[in-house]
């Protein structure tokens, strides 16, 4: 039975690995269907993986309802599911460190992590994208600017934080170093008869599609994710429309090359009806799927599928 390494920033002076009771649901879900799938799953960070013998010094299991603490476990491969602002600083440590397969490859990382790149990867899919370092940049940039509403948001990070939807004549100063600004996408035209600010959150998985959902901000806020009070409303992947398929296949064909791959693309549709990619994540979190949580397992199933598969390639590989 091989043995993996989920790479999350957990803690080890407390009785569970993380302070939000809501990430240790998830993960307990994820850990079991690992289980499930054939593997033996730790939850650990790499600055305790000893690369000399493979080894992960502490980690946290999932046992019988209850986590628990174990030493000194073998690791074949490492799911990383580190903090994103990790990756452009530590991208080649990590990899050096673990010396193991790592799914995702560092390089989706740091493009999904990286806005701007994202950008200059895939600039015909994105709204038009900036950077600025101060409140001079921003404002020279505007006047390139073609949306009445303006979107700042920071150059790495995920999650909503820091994001701003702003009126161009409400942006002062106190503008942060690495800054996007990005054209704002009226989406409220609507799609599945949602006729409100909304965008749209479809999960890959190996260039597959595996779930999808609209996300819908809460009254008076024009930001979608969940964690700033965003609502979801799970589809069915046959409603996904064939413009939007073509997206996803655009992007998966940049990441083909890194082998095994989980990771979302955020859309919004224009009044045009144009889908716009906002934006990549390489960790899409599973935090509130209260309302799909058979969706949430078949998520983990895939991806311990793809763990799997890659895992058969290495032996394959070996022994070639």
């Amino acid at each position: 039975m091989k043995n993996v390494l989920i790479h999350s920033l957990s803690k080890f002076h407390k009785d569970k690995p993380f302070g939000n009771e809501r990430r240790n649901e998830s993960f307990s879900v994820m850990l079991k269907q690992g289980k499930k799938a054939g593997f033996n799953v730790f939850l650990s960070r790499y600055e305790f993986f000893n690369k000399r013998n493979k080894q992960i010094k502490k980690a946290w299991v999932y046992k019988e309802g209850k986590w628990e603490k174990v030493y000194n476990k073998k690791i074949d491969l490492c799911f990383y599911h580190g903090k994103t602002q990790d990756i452009n600083r530590e991208a080649t440590k990590i990899q050096k460190a673990l010396n193991i397969p790592i799914i995702n490859h560092m390089e989706l990382e740091q493009v999904c992590d990286d806005k701007l790149l994202t950008y200059n990867i895939f600039p015909e899919l994105l709204p038009k994208t900036f950077l600025v370092n101060d409140h001079y940049e921003l404002h020279r940039v505007l006047h390139y600017v073609r949306t009445e509403m303006v979107v700042l948001k920071p150059r790495y990070g995920s999650y909503g934080r820091g994001v701003m939807i702003l009126p161009k004549n409400k942006l002062k100063n106190g503008i942060l170093k690495d800054t996007i600004v990005q054209e704002f996408i009226d989406s409220s035209k609507g799609i599945f008869d949602i006729h409100s600010v909304h965008d749209l959150r479809v999960i890959i998985i190996d260039g597959k599609i595996d779930h999808a959902y609209i996300r819908i901000p809460k009254q008076g806020s024009l930001i979608s994710n969940a964690t700033r009070g965003g609502k979801k409303i799970f589809i069915e992947n046959s409603q996904i429309t064939s413009n939007i398929k073509r997206i996803i296949k655009k992007v998966d064909r940049h990441f083909q090359s890194y082998g095994a791959r989980v990771y979302s693309v955020d859309l919004a549709i224009d009044k045009d009806n144009k889908p716009k990619v906002i934006e990549l994540n390489s960790k899409p979190n599973t935090l509130f799927y209260e309302e799909a949580l058979q969706t949430r397992e078949r998520f983990y199933k895939n991806i311990f599928k793809s763990l799997k598969q890659t895992m058969n390639n290495e032996i394959q590989a070996k022994v070639s």
